[in-house]
C-alpha cells in the first residue's frame, strides 16, 4: 500500500490517526441514525439499503430542477 500512496503522492496514515478519524465518523453515523450500510442521508430522509437508489436519484433529479 504504501507504494502505491507514495506514487500518488500521498502519506501513509498512522495507524493511530486513522482509527480515531474511523471512530469519529463512526460515532457521526449513528448519531444520525446509520445503524446499517448502505445508508443514505437525502433532505433529512434515512434510507437503508441499496434498493432506494432509483428513489433516490429521482430525489436528487428534482432537487436540480427547483
Amino acid at each position: 500500500m504504501a507504494p502505491l500512496l507514495s506514487a500518488m503522492q500521498r502519506s501513509v496514515p498512522d495507524s493511530q490517526s486513522a482509527r480515531a478519524k474511523l471512530l469519529s465518523i463512526r460515532a457521526e453515523a449513528e448519531e444520525s441514525g446509520i445503524f446499517e450500510s448502505p445508508s443514505y442521508i437525502i433532505a433529512d430522509q434515512l434510507f437503508v439499503g441499496r434498493e432506494h437508489l432509483p428513489w433516490i436519484g429521482s430525489l436528487i433529479e428534482a432537487a436540480k430542477v427547483t
